[in-house]
C-alpha cells in the first residue's frame, strides 16, 4: 500500500484535494480509511468543512498529533473558489541549495570560419578510421 512505503520515511505530510468526505466516519469507505491511518500512526489535522457544501475533501494528513511537522492548520473561506483555503505553519527548513559548476562553451564567440577550416584538416576527415570505437573516440577528440 501507498502508506506503507511513506512510513519509511521520517516526516510525513500528506497534503490534497482528495474529494473523499472525511467528515463522515460512517460511510464504509471513509471507515476503512480512517483506520488505515490510524493503523499506521497517522492522522487527518483538518477537522472543518474545506468546501462550500460543507464536507472536508482537502486534507493535511502527519504521522501523529504529537508531531511537530505542523504547528498549525487553519481552514479559511476567502470567497475564490468552492474550495477554502488551508493555512499551515510548518516546521520545514529550506534545503540548502547544491553549488554546481558547470562549464560550458560560449558558442558566441567561436569563429565559424576557423572551426570549419579546423574541421576540414582534422584526421576525422581527412583519414577516417574503419572502427566504429577508433572513429566515436575521434569524433570526441575533434
Amino acid at each position: 500500500m501507498l502508506l506503507d512505503s511513506l512510513l519509511t520515511k521520517e516526516k510525513i505530510l500528506i497534503l490534497g484535494d482528495v474529494n473523499f468526505h472525511f467528515d463522515r466516519p460512517q460511510d464504509n469507505d471513509v471507515k476503512r480509511l480512517i483506520e488505515a491511518l490510524d493503523s499506521r500512526g497517522l492522522c487527518q489535522l483538518i477537522d472543518k468543512p474545506t468546501h462550500r457544501i460543507g464536507h472536508i475533501l482537502d486534507w493535511v494528513i502527519i504521522r501523529a498529533p504529537s508531531e511537530s511537522l505542523v504547528k498549525s492548520a487553519v481552514v479559511e473561506d476567502f470567497l475564490l473558489s468552492d474550495h477554502f483555503v488551508q493555512s499551515l505553519v510548518t516546521d520545514l527548513s529550506r534545503p540548502r541549495r547544491r553549488k554546481t559548476s558547470v562549464l560550458c562553451r560560449n558558442l558566441k564567440k567561436v569563429d565559424l570560419n576557423a572551426f570549419r577550416e579546423d574541421l576540414l584538416q582534422s584526421k576525422l576527415l581527412l583519414d577516417p578510421p574503419t572502427d566504429v570505437d577508433e572513429l566515436a573516440e575521434l569524433y570526441n577528440q575533434t
